[in-house]
């Protein structure tokens, strides 16, 4: 524990910082951090920030921070963003965010936004937001505007935007 905790290899266990926690390898175990945690390989875990979350390979696990999450690879669990919440891989489990959620991948569960949920590839389950976009949609879009480019889903709203199928 302390204000900084860099760490060049993998941590395990228990990392808590009033700052900021940085680690050079993988996180088996749980970050705390005033400000930011940044992992340059993957979490197996739970990561809890007062503002950012940055992690350059995937998550199985919990990230919460006041503002803003990041995952650049595949996520497995549930990532709660006060603001925005973006994984460019993957997505397995649900993102909540208070305005935006992306994946830039397929998602199957969930997209919760005050605002806007994008699913790059396939949404196979459920997004509530006032905005909801999705490639393909298996599932359901609940919001006042929702676009997809295919599905067989439903999508519930004010305007729904279907390219190709219902």
């Amino acid at each position: 524990a302390g204000l900084f905790n860099i760490n060049k290899r993998n941590m395990q266990k228990l990392q808590i910082a009033g700052v900021l926690n940085c680690v050079g390898g993988s996180v088996d175990g749980i970050q705390i951090a005033g400000l930011m945690n940044a992992v340059l390989d993957s979490v197996k875990g739970v990561q809890i920030a007062g503002l950012i979350n940055d992690v350059h390979s995937g998550i199985e696990g919990t990230q919460v921070a006041g503002v803003f999450n990041r995952v650049k690879k595949g996520f497995t669990g549930t990532q709660i963003s006060g603001v925005a919440g973006l994984i460019s891989g993957e997505v397995q489990g649900a993102q909540i965010s208070g305005v935006i959620n992306t994946a830039l991948q397929s998602v199957t569960g969930a997209q919760v936004a005050g605002v806007i949920n994008i699913a790059g590839k396939d949404m196979n389950g459920a997004q509530v937001g006032i905005f909801n976009y999705a490639r393909r949609l298996n599932g359901w879009q609940v919001g006042l505007i929702n676009v997809a480019d295919t599905s067989a889903g439903y999508s519930l709203g004010i305007l729904n935007l279907v390219l190709k199928g219902y």
